[in-house]
């Protein structure tokens, strides 16, 4: 039987009220949107998450069921569904108000995960944080453990409590941590020794690495998946002084501007131009 991936995070509905008056409702969340894309992609999933019986509830169970993501524990563990809800204006710019709760009951640790992927708010965002940290620290004996950091300043706040929260969270994933800017969905999974990586974000000081830079947490928790491990490249070395044929040696000087070396008629007095114009 091919082991899973276990998502563990928030879920959330996105509700867009555009410039002319129309209101969109859309599922969405960090790690639901890792799920769904993994469910997609044709590997099987399970997914840690929590949302009430509402209809907001009602939506993300919906979108979760066609994906074909399998949820991995009762998600009724919060009162409301949460929710983002974004105003654009006339120019186009977007004002975001959250209404979050997280919290997560008890997930079965059997059958045994091959990846566990976590990320975002779920992550950090207590009293959730808490019970999400507790379960990636039972599982990492038995799983590949990713993280992808995906900090949401506008929401957690920034500080020494967020910083710890972040530092706790990469340190039981040695495996991978993403690094992302705020909103980029995209980070770079890095070896165990990037568990300072998040620190710039989560202490206020802005992204710690372009979203171009890295993979998307849906690349890192697939490749994980398949056993594929990314480490960051080495630096480069020059080679020992005795093995470099320049060693010693002073550099040569820049030939100067292209016109060096022009008669007054506007041909080369040398060169290979210079020489065919002969």
């Amino acid at each position: 039987m091919e082991r899973d991936v276990l998502v563990v995070g928030e879920s959330l509905v996105d509700i867009v009220n555009a410039a002319d008056g129309d209101i969109k409702e859309y599922a969405g969340g960090s790690a639901a949107n890792v799920a769904v894309a993994l469910a997609r992609l044709g590997r099987p999933v399970r997914f840690a998450t929590s949302f009430a019986e509402d209809d907001h509830g009602r939506l993300i169970a919906e979108h979760l069921d066609d994906a074909g993501v399998t949820l991995a524990a009762d998600p009724g563990a919060v009162s409301r569904t949460s929710t983002a809800v974004a105003t654009i204006g006339v120019d186009g710019a977007a004002d975001y108000e959250f209404d979050l709760e997280w919290r997560l009951n008890p997930v079965a640790e059997e059958p045994h995960p091959l990846v566990v992927h976590t990320c975002s708010l779920g992550a950090v965002l207590s009293p959730g944080a808490d019970d999400v940290f507790t379960l990636l620290e039972r599982l990492r004996e038995f799983a590949t453990v990713s993280y992808d950091v995906n900090a949401r300043p506008a929401i957690t706040g920034t500080g020494p409590d967020l910083v710890d929260a972040v530092e706790r969270m990469a340190g039981i994933a040695p495996e991978g941590v993403g690094r992302a800017r705020p909103r980029a969905g995209r980070g770079r999974p890095l070896p165990r020794h990037s568990r300072r990586r998040g620190h710039r974000v989560a202490a206020g000081r802005g992204p710690a690495v372009p979203a171009r830079a890295g993979l998307s947490p849906i690349v890192t928790a697939a490749r994980c998946a398949r056993g594929v491990r990314r480490t960051p490249p080495r630096r480069w070395r020059p080679p020992p002084a005795s093995s470099n044929p320049t060693s010693g040696r002073r550099p040569r000087r820049h030939p100067g501007p292209w016109w060096r070396g022009c008669r007054a008629g506007g041909r080369r007095s040398s060169g290979p131009s210079a020489r065919r114009a002969r």
